[in-house]
């Protein structure tokens, strides 16, 4: 079934809950993923994870720069009232 998938678009909730789970779909999935984006309508969770990310994923992703940037200027607020949530990568 996967053959016939070139992208796809999922939004994770209770993030910060099953982070380990997300983790491990992500590593098992056979698209790569190729942007993260936190839905700014949730809240932070423990240690600061958003509850709620959208994460895209590619057949056959490009790599346009290797520079990453978050939020990408392409990225739109889910509520465009309120504050984008920054994302902080821990290695």
């Amino acid at each position: 079934m996967l053959k016939n998938i070139s992208g796809l678009t999922i939004e994770f909730h209770d993030v910060d809950l099953n982070i380990n789970r997300i983790i491990d779909f992500i590593k098992k999935f056979d698209l790569t993923l190729v942007h993260i984006h936190p839905n700014n309508y949730s809240n932070l969770g423990i240690d600061n994870i958003p509850t709620s990310l959208e994460l895209s994923f590619s057949k056959d992703p490009v790599i346009i720069k290797k520079t990453l940037q978050f939020p990408h200027k392409l990225d739109q607020k889910n509520d465009k009232f309120s504050k984008d949530i920054k994302l902080i990568f821990k290695k």
